[in-house]
């Protein structure tokens, strides 16, 4: 009986710090998705244009149309933007727009927002298609 209350306890817990853990490609909304869209076209020319500056911005520091539901942070790379859902040591997922143009490869799932998809990342894993930061 102890080790199911145990369980229980643990269930409990994992539930409550880990907001996000349950969001798909489905569960995505973003208000506006044309500004979105623009405002990480923005985040990475700014990011190219000075590439020692961070690329890890809070929810405070995010344009408000990038500000999804659930959103820990944004990650803003040469070739796309990551609004993380959802984070652990080496787990997250969560929304990404990639550049108009971009060309690299990648197995992100669809949203209902055309140009924003939905994207699992493992560090465990090798990076590749399935498994981009």
């Amino acid at each position: 009986m102890q080790w199911q209350k145990t369980v229980a306890t643990l269930a409990l817990v994992c539930l409550a710090g880990c907001s996000g853990v349950t969001i798909r490609a489905k569960d995505i909304v973003v208000d506006n998705p044309a500004q979105a869209i623009a405002d990480a076209e923005k985040l990475m020319a700014d990011q190219q244009r000075d590439p020692d500056r961070t690329n890890r911005l809070s929810v405070e520091q995010a344009p408000a149309s990038l500000r999804i539901k659930e959103l820990k942070y944004v990650e803003v790379f040469p070739d796309h933007v990551n609004l993380v859902v959802y984070r652990e040591p080496d787990v997250q997922h969560g929304a990404r727009i990639w550049k108009k143009g971009a060309t690299r490869p990648h197995a992100d799932y669809p949203t209902k927002y055309p140009g924003i998809t939905f994207y699992r990342y493992n560090s465990d894993l090798p990076d590749g298609p399935e498994n981009i930061p």
